[in-house]
């Protein structure tokens, strides 16, 4: 990590807060994004599996935060979205902090006394407690340990994921460059529940297991783009792929792709038929396949934590930065890290 400035952490007002994505096939290099939709999907509500939440406002009201959350970002609303700031947040700095970090941020994400914006900006802090409890290994036992049910057993579900996704991605080499991705907003989360529900509905594949790819692959569908592959849509799927499984549907459109995600896992389950044979007819990686259980069978146990997952943003990881990618990057080609900071970062914040 570079000691001659902040680490990097951009933010965008259109979205309040935004999140190397975390893994799968998502994390390939983009190369290209397709145009930019006609228009962003509202900013994603507080889902519940067996309630369909009320939508929340539209992303680019750049509205206030509840209580003690607001210092978390600046809204500035006469500026034009999207607006980029370089932040600095502030990371526990005892496994005791971290404990009560995520419990406070997970309990936040479930007050509906809370604005819907006020419980994203929860489930971001929740996704950078859980991220610092995977670099701070010498700090897991008594962070978990410390933590009450049912976050204890959410927690080592999370660090078994991002343990999975760090062997995934640990054989290649860190970036030099920002990616050519566009970061969009994602669908409501009770829309995409609703589809994850119809496909386990039609398909017999749980809606946990197509949740855990949407957020392994693209973050919900916030990351938009062709992978190296020429992969593409919410839950990249490659055009051969797409030509077998997507029955004539929009492979960038969130219903299509979870509906062919959960044909694609149903018609090619692996010998013998398993859930984690499908998932390697998925992606050819086994740890991709850990990484889904693992988040899928968090939302067995608790599925009120798919609004926290929802909520979750794209970061991505070079060489030496740690940049929050927010609703609103949109970039054609690579971009050096300086050159995209010289660009980009407007004020420093916290």
């Amino acid at each position: 990590m570079r000691t001659s400035r902040p680490l990097a952490v951009l933010c965008c007002l259109a979205a309040l807060v935004t999140a190397c994505t975390d893994g799968g096939s998502g994390a390939d290099q983009v190369v290209q994004p397709p145009p930019s939709p006609s228009a962003a999907p509202p900013s994603p509500a507080d889902p519940s599996p067996t309630a369909a939440p009320s939508p929340s406002p539209s992303p680019v009201a750049a509205a206030p935060i509840d209580g003690p959350l607001a210092a978390e970002l600046l809204a500035v609303a006469e500026f034009p979205a999207p607006v980029r700031f370089e932040v600095l947040l502030q990371d526990p700095s005892t496994p005791a902090e971290l404990a009560a970090a995520i419990v406070d941020a997970e309990e936040d994400v479930r007050d509906p006394t809370l604005s819907a914006d006020a419980r994203l900006v929860a489930a971001h802090r929740a996704q950078r407690a859980y991220r610092q409890l995977g670099r701070e290994r010498a700090w897991q036992d008594e962070v978990l340990a410390a933590l009450p049910g049912p976050y204890d057993r959410i927690a080592r579900g999370n660090s078994e994921a991002r343990d999975a996704l760090d062997r995934l991605r640990g054989s290649g080499e860190a970036p030099t460059a920002l990616p050519a991705w566009e970061v969009v907003a994602p669908e409501p989360a009770d829309a995409l529940l609703s589809s994850y529900r119809e496909a386990e509905a039609t398909y017999g594949v749980d809606w946990e297991v197509l949740a855990a790819i949407n957020l392994v692959e693209t973050r919900m569908g916030r990351i938009v783009g062709f992978s190296t592959a020429q992969a593409r849509g919410p839950m990249q799927f490659i055009p051969e792929s797409w030509e077998i499984f997507g029955e004539g549907g929009d492979i960038d459109d969130a219903r299509d792709s979870i509906m062919a995600a959960a044909r694609h896992l149903t018609q090619r389950p692996g010998d013998p038929p398993s859930e984690r044979n499908a998932l390697l007819r998925y992606n050819r990686s086994s740890d991709y396949g850990d990484a889904v259980i693992a988040i899928a069978d968090v939302l067995r146990e608790h599925p009120d934590e798919y609004a926290t997952y929802h909520g979750w943003q794209v970061y991505f990881s070079t060489e030496e930065d740690e940049f929050l990618l927010p609703v609103g990057y949109r970039e054609e080609q690579p971009v050096p890290v300086d050159e995209y900071l010289a660009r980009e970062a407007v004020g420093v914040v916290g």
